[in-house]
This record gives C-alpha cells, structure tokens and sequence, in this order.
C-alpha cells in the first residue's frame, strides 16, 4: 500500500540502525512518515527525492559528518528550506553552536528521549506550517496590489507609458490608495491641459465651418476657410506631439539618418509657424549664418519637430517683437538657437522645464496654455540625436534655447543593435510594469531576454542558460533576496557583469552595495538613455 501523502515525511540519518529503527518507531506511532538513510551521501540524495518536511541528522557519521551534510543541504535550492534538528551525544557548546552556524534549527542529545523528540519535531512543523501561510498570504497580497495597478494604468490608456513610469516611483513606498489618488491627479491635470489645447481649435473649426456655409462674399469666405486650417494643423501638431512622445517613453522610435539641407528645413519651419505669428503681430526672423547649401547628416524628422515645437513654444509666450531662429556651423556640430522676447523664465522653475506635466512647468506655460508634451519631446528628440539642449533666460528678458546636433553622425543605434543581436540578458523583476518597460528597451536592442520573476528563477535561469551574458536585477526579488541571490551566481562566475535596477538609489546605498556584487546600477523604472549607456560599457565583456 502506498504511504498516505497528507502525512508529514521525517528523514532519519543516523549510521545506528538500531536508533534509527527506534525514532522511526516513535514517529509513525505518532502520525508521521518516516524515512532512513545511513550515511552522508544516501541522507543527500533521499532529501533531495523525497523532499521530507524534517530531517533528524546524527552528527558523528562514517563518510561526511553532520555539519557537512547540512551545509551541502542548505547550499541546495530544493532542500535550503528544510529544518534540520541534529542529534548527538557531543554535548559541549562548541558543538552545538558549530551546529547552529551549518544551518540547523535546534539540537537533541542522545540518548534520545521520546517525548522531547516529538515536541521539538512537532515545535518546528509548526512553525514551518506557519512561515509557508506567511508565505501564501504575502504573495496573495502582493496579486491584489498588481491587480489594482493593472485597473489604474488601463483606465488612463493613451498615457499608459507614462503612468507606468510614474505609479513605478511610489510602488515601493506607497500604498494602493497613494498610487491611485497619484494616477488620479497626474491624469486630471493633463486632461485640463490637454482639453484646453484641443478645445480652442476645435471649436475654432466647427464654429467657421458653420459660418463658411452662410459667407456669400468670397474675400470672407477664403478668411474663414483659412481660420479653418490653420486650427486643424494646429490640432494635429498637438496629437503628433502626443503619439511621438508616448513612442519615445517606449525606445520605439529610432533616427533615420541622411544628408539634412538646413535651409529647406528652417523655411518649412517658418512656413509652419507662420501663420500663428502673423495672427498675433508678430514676426519670424531666419539667422542663417551657414552657406545656403550647408548640409549635415542627422534625421530630418526629428530636427524639424525640434525646432518646430521650440519656435511654438516661442510664440505661445511672446506678444511682441520677433521670434529669432538661426543656425552656424562649428565643425562637426551645428548650433542651432530659438529666442524669444517674452517675459523669461523663472529660475526657480529651470529644474521642471523639460518634465512632462509638471506644475512647475505648467506655471510657465501661464495659466494651460500648451499640453505640457513639446519640450519634453524636444529633450527626448535630442538626446536620441546625441545633441545637448541648454537655455538662457531670466525674468523680462526673454529666452533663448540653444542645441547641438552633430553634424556628421552616423547611425550609433544600428552599430549597437549590430553588436547585441541575439545576446542573452538575464532580467529579475517580479514587477509586470517595470519589466515590460525594460523589455521593451532591451528588445529594441535586439538583445534576446530572459525573465525571472524571483530570486530562485533567477538562479535557475542561470544555471540552465550558460549563453547568458549579462544580468539586471532589483535586489529586492521574492523568494530569495536579490542580493544574495547575486552571490550566489558570483561563486558560480564571479566574472558576468550584473546591473542593479534600483527605485531612489542614493550614492548611500551605492557604499552599502560593493562593486564585487554590482558592476554598476540603473533607475527603475528604466530610462532609455542610462539602460543604453550602462550596457555600452560593458560592449567587449558581453561581445
């Protein structure tokens, strides 16, 4: 007859069949399975087969001694979890603490004694029976949070992105109710904005559409239909800047580069914008200290856009005078500037300028106007470009934005996807969002990923996959902590490059965490820029 699998399973090792037999004897007596090995080598095997709820370990045996026997257990990920109460007539505090350093939970001196052994093994099922209910209502807390947050971030769907990214800073710190109340906001403030925006267009072309009908002079008519389309491109500038920004928040948009005349493009940038300036008195000036026929290789796309938003920009915030657009050639970087003759910016609010609905920035855009996406978009389109953005500004004197693309660029991304095609990366997150963030970059790169929801994953997918060649991690995985889960690989191959992904990593917790553990670190959620740049340094250990 087959044993009764609800039964709790002990493995007795002890090279004394006799003293064996008899614990055996007790235990089944009292409800429990018992199992017998004889040596070091039969007790490893056995536990790592029956997986038993206990084990019973003599200290003093004929291959491997008990302290031996146990630390190989708890070295093991199938068996690390088993208590193990050792048994012994060596009774002098040397050997029981000897004991408690290999990883035993208790000791009982021979000769044994029935009833103190079937209190200690029923004391540490008990108390293994209450960690795993720990255990399972831990992890059944953690899915409703998931849950919550997977609600939240479907209900704001076109910024879905960027709530991602901002729900991931509070995940750690805040609880459900925080995250939401936080979503909430962020969405309300960019609806305001962004219903402002589209409303003072929109209804600008339904209410000229509506009048065009009834205009029988053709001067009025041509006025209205030109009120008319100068909205509607007004309107899809703003969805543009919406999508382009969502794909650069995702790593999904990638230069195409080719020759740039810059004439052509700073005189489609005129064109566009000016209709909008001449509606407010204002004009557009083209400094082009370059040759007319002056050329750089970049994507013309994300030029254009650029400079575009920054002249939009310009003239959301100037009611006089002129909007200045000019460019000069520095040798292998073209310098381009936008100036402006409004009231400046106030320094105070330099830091938010670049962010994405920022209340900060939404002062400087006085009181909603623009949807907060241009300059962030403008900083995203530069930094993909390799170029650098700075501005001069101060109170009542204007602004000036300023920006550097190199003029002679080839394609850095092809090179690095080249590089990385089919390389395998290891990823420890148990986060959906903020793998599905990292994801998304690393695939980009054509890297080839491996997920691990929890430390002990992350364990296993290393031993199986032995292409793997580098490894990001947050240190704080269920299971088995991050961290130790890191050392762990180190005695294994103390030479793969590991990267912690760390939320608020302060230079503090650099200090607390040596270089032998991490190579280095990254933010979570993850920026594109910092992902590309820490996996670049490390281009010839990974190649």
């Amino acid at each position: 007859m087959p044993e009764n699998d609800s039964k709790e399973k002990i493995l007795i090792v002890d090279d004394t069949p006799s003293i064996a037999d008899f614990i055996k004897s007790v235990l089944q007596d009292n409800g429990f399975i018992g199992l017998l090995a004889f040596d070091g080598n039969e007790a490893v095997i056995s536990a790592n087969t029956n997986r038993p709820d206990l084990i019973l370990l003599d200290i003093i045996m004929p291959d491997i001694d008990g302290y031996s026997i146990c630390s190989l257990l708890k070295t093991n990920t199938k068996t690390k979890d088993i208590p193990v109460i050792f048994m012994s007539a060596l009774t002098s505090s040397f050997d029981k603490i000897k004991a408690f350093k290999s990883g035993a939970v208790d000791y009982i001196t021979k000769p044994i004694q029935s009833e103190e052994l079937l209190a200690r093994v029923k004391a540490h099922l008990n108390i293994c029976r209450l960690n795993r209910e720990l255990v399972n209502t831990n992890r059944s807390l953690e899915e409703k949070i998931k849950e919550r947050i997977k609600s939240l971030e479907e209900s704001n769907k076109r910024m879905t992105e960027l709530n991602r990214q901002l729900e991931q800073t509070v995940l750690k710190y805040k609880e459900a109710k925080d995250k939401a109340e936080l979503a909430e906001k962020i969405k309300t403030e960019f609806m305001a904005n962004i219903s402002h925006e589209i409303y003072t267009p929109m209804n600008a072309i339904v209410g000229f559409s509506d009048i065009v009908k009834d205009a029988t002079d053709d001067t009025q008519r041509n006025e209205y239909l030109a009120y008319i389309k100068s909205n509607a491109i007004k309107l899809l500038s703003i969805f543009n800047n919406i999508l382009d920004f969502s794909k650069t928040l995702t790593g999904k948009t990638t230069p195409e580069y080719q020759k740039v005349k810059i004439s052509e493009v700073l005189d489609k940038v005129v064109k566009e914008n000016e209709p909008e300036a001449q509606s407010k008195g204002l004009e557009i000036v083209v400094n082009n200290i370059c040759s007319e026929d002056f050329e750089i290789t970049t994507d013309r796309t994300m030029l254009t856009r650029i400079l575009e938003n920054l002249v939009n920009n310009s003239l959301k915030f100037s009611t006089k005078g002129n909007i200045e657009i000019g460019v000069s050639d520095s040798g292998d970087t073209a310098i381009f500037y936008v100036k402006d003759s409004g009231k400046g910016i106030n320094p105070e609010l330099y830091d938010k300028i670049f962010q994405p609905f920022e209340s900060a920035e939404n002062a400087y855009r006085r009181n909603g106007q623009g949807a907060g996406i241009g300059l962030a978009l403008v900083n995203s389109y530069v930094s993909i470009l390799k170029g650098d953005i700075w501005f001069d500004s101060s109170p009542g004197a204007g602004t000036i934005f300023y920006i550097s693309i190199p003029s002679k660029n080839i394609s850095e991304l092809d090179k690095i996807n080249q590089g990385y095609a089919g390389v395998k990366i290891l990823v420890g997150e148990n986060e959906d969002v903020s793998f599905i963030l990292l994801n998304e970059i690393l695939q980009g790169m054509d890297c080839n990923v491996i997920r691990a929801k929890t430390g002990k994953e992350l364990l296993e997918n290393f031993r199986n996959n032995i292409n793997i060649k580098l490894i990001i991690t947050d240190l704080n995985l269920p299971q088995i902590n991050g961290i130790e889960a890191i050392k762990i690989i180190r005695k294994i191959n103390s030479k793969i490059p590991i990267i912690a992904q760390v939320a608020y990593f302060s230079d503090q917790d650099k200090k607390d965490i040596p270089l032998e553990i991490c190579n280095g670190y990254i933010n979570k959620p993850a920026n594109i820029q910092q992902v590309k740049e820490v996996i670049k340094k490390y281009v010839n250990i990974i190649k």
